[in-house]
């Protein structure tokens, strides 16, 4: 089981990371300067004129934010339709770099279900 962490820079999200749930986690989470996050917590994504590789940096996050959802023991718990609609997204956010405008990024709003 994993924890969810996040840094702070000038009080904006500037990442989200997943650390072990154990006093080790804690520590490299702490070490890293990372501070427990809350579910609703997410990186901002307002920068401007962010460079190509932190949009993939970022997307590569959200990407493993969201691995579990396309896992079978999760996906059979799961509404009908939500596993397709979180694949939609993910495929979105692979393809976020594709004629990208780096001043106006169109991040793909996350599935609530």
């Amino acid at each position: 089981m994993s924890v969810k962490y996040k840094k702070l820079e000038n009080n904006v999200i500037v990442d989200i990371a997943l650390f072990a749930d154990d006093a080790d986690g804690q520590a490299l989470a702490q070490e890293r300067g990372y501070v427990l996050a809350s579910d609703d917590d997410e990186v901002s994504y307002t920068a401007v004129n962010m460079t190509l590789t932190e949009v993939r940096h970022h997307r590569d996050l959200k990407l493993a934010a969201s691995d579990y959802t396309q896992l079978a023991d999760i996906t059979d718990s799961m509404l009908p339709g939500t596993k397709s609609e979180w694949a939609t997204y993910r495929q979105k956010l692979r393809d976020i770099t594709d004629n990208i405008d780096l001043s106006n990024i169109d991040w793909p709003e996350e599935p609530r279900g």
